[in-house]
């Protein structure tokens, strides 16, 4: 029923467009009848547009705005529906992302405390490697002085 209600509206289409409003809308009432079980907004949207378009052609005021108002209607049902689905989407993706985020957090949490770990043991022996050239220094340094003192007291 519904493939038959697509293929009416494609025909009501098809006489609105060729300018028989009248032939149009016989068309589009039994589309409409067809498709008023399946539900289908889409179709149904279709329908109450051409239908609409055709009674204001024809100066049916009256008819007009009672399928325009059914046109609006099932145009903010599709607009709520599309908002549902695009912020259930949004919301998967973010839960999707915080795991994301959580795991790489997680992982590279332990490359950070490795890269620590690294840099302090570079540090201390840095630090060791810095003490004893400071001690070597201290010793030559001695020596010097010694053979210093040593030289000078012999050349008296």
């Amino acid at each position: 029923a519904s493939l038959e209600a697509y293929a009416l509206k494609g025909q009501g289409e098809s006489l609105f467009l060729t300018h028989q409003y009248h032939a149009a809308l016989s068309v589009l009432n039994r589309a409409e009848k067809l498709a008023e079980p399946s539900g289908d907004l889409v179709l149904n949207e279709g329908i109450y547009q051409l239908t609409a378009s055709s009674h204001l052609v024809l100066n049916d005021f009256e008819e007009f705005q009672k399928y325009n108002t059914k046109f609006l209607e099932v145009q903010k049902t599709l607009e709520q529906n599309e908002l549902k689905s695009l912020n259930r989407y949004l919301n998967i993706q973010n839960l999707e992302s915080r795991e994301t985020h959580h795991e790489v957090e997680q992982k590279y949490r332990w490359y950070f405390w490795i890269f620590i770990s690294a840099v302090l043991v570079a540090a201390m022996l840095l630090l060791k490697k810095l003490i004893d050239v400071q001690k070597i220094n201290r010793r030559q340094k001695n020596i010097i002085e010694t053979v210093w003192h040593t030289d000078k007291d012999r050349l008296k």
